[in-house]
């Protein structure tokens, strides 16, 4: 599981936002030079308008338990570095951390338990719904964070009665991805990775960084050229130092990145 933490502290860093401006070929290059690996996600039921013919899935208690701890796990560090961010006259008016935090948790907890459905739940919660005088865009977002999850946890309750099985290598398969398929590393089922969280579960496939894969690379024309796999993000050492949100056009990379700035000869 990657670090969100890191991910949402990048602006400490010095970042390029606009990745486009670099010749595509030559950032490939680079990237496949310097990193051990990198990513690219698909949906784990696929809509009905993608290459990949639409079906409905199911997933194992097991796999639910473990994707739903580690999405929660997500939401606690983005509230924690949300409450970093907070000015201290805010906080001062406020309970601290933990309290607000099971406040929210006892408000998500007690709408689940008098819902029968996704749609039942989503009517009932109020994002506005606070115990506290002073409103703030921490608390909101708080709440908002918990209303996320508890759409999550219904939608999961239905994929465990499905009994229909997904073959996560299935895009891999198909669409001429031979060569990914080959260095394929290892796959995740969840709804997060760098800069993105979903109610959406996603398959997360990770590939080795070599001549193979960056001739599948260079078939695109951007980094934005991607479908069915996109949001492709690059690691070095277990730290994405690459992401791209294909959809919404939005691109970062670390400085430096190339092999001469990053490792200069003594």
């Amino acid at each position: 599981m990657f670090d969100y933490g890191v991910s949402l502290k990048m602006h400490y860093s010095k970042y390029i936002y606009e990745v486009e401006c670099i010749p595509y070929d030559e950032l490939i290059d680079g990237l496949i030079e310097t990193c051990d690996s990198f990513s690219l996600v698909t949906f784990f039921t696929p809509f009905a308008n993608s290459l990949a013919e639409y079906k409905e899935y199911g997933i194992s208690e097991e796999e639910s338990k473990k994707i739903l701890e580690e999405l929660n796990a997500v939401y606690i560090e983005q509230s924690k570095i949300r409450w970093d961010r907070t000015p201290e006259e805010t906080k001062d008016r406020l309970p601290d951390f933990e309290k607000i935090l099971d406040d929210a948790v006892a408000y998500r907890k007690k709408i689940s338990a008098s819902s029968e459905t996704e749609d039942e739940f989503s009517e009932k919660f109020d994002l506005n719904h606070s115990r506290y005088s002073e409103s703030s865009s921490f608390v909101r977002c708080m709440y908002s964070d918990q209303y996320s999850y508890g759409r999550t946890e219904f939608i999961h309750k239905e994929m465990i009665k499905n009994e229909n099985e997904r073959d996560v290598l299935e895009e891999l398969k198909r669409f001429n991805n031979e060569l990914l398929l080959k260095n394929h590393i290892r796959y995740e089922l969840s709804h997060s990775w760098p800069f993105t969280i979903t109610s959406e579960l996603m398959i997360i496939h990770y590939f080795k960084c070599n001549e193979e894969t960056k001739k599948w690379l260079k078939r695109r024309k951007d980094i934005f050229d991607f479908d069915v796999l996109e949001d492709l993000d690059f690691f070095r050492d277990g730290r994405c130092v690459m992401g791209v949100c294909t959809h919404e056009e939005w691109s970062f990379l670390e400085i430096p990145w190339r092999k001469e700035d990053l490792y200069p000869q003594s």
